[in-house]
């Protein structure tokens, strides 16, 4: 698991937590570009992507160091540990996905 990617995706979302979305991996707002956990990744990393079918989730989980069970538990919201689960858009999700990227390094990916 790539630990220190995944910690700068938290400072990224953070830090603008108005650019985080996770109903798609890239999309455009009045803030400038969107990026879901998996699209923050590949921007991080310098790929340029323009849609999650752009092999953006299995580019993402490689960058991540992450297996095809861990990318469905960190990538999709609906399979998120309940007390993390929120609606995109909503004005608390930035900091449940921060606090559920820490949840998930602390189980080692497990949950």
């Amino acid at each position: 698991m790539n630990i220190p990617l995944l910690r700068r995706i938290q400072r990224q979302i953070d830090k603008a937590p108005e650019r985080f979305a996770m109903g798609t991996a890239t999309t455009e707002t009045s803030c400038g570009t969107a990026f879901c956990i998996g699209g923050w990744a590949l921007a991080l990393n310098g790929t340029k992507i323009k849609t999650i079918h752009d092999n953006g989730v299995v580019g993402a989980a490689d960058l991540l160091d992450i297996n095809w069970k861990q990318r469905s538990l960190l990538f999709w919201t609906h399979n998120w540990p309940k007390q993390f689960q929120a609606l995109d858009g909503t004005p608390e999700l930035p900091a449940l996905a921060i606090a559920r990227i820490d949840h998930f390094i602390a189980t080692e990916g497990r949950e």
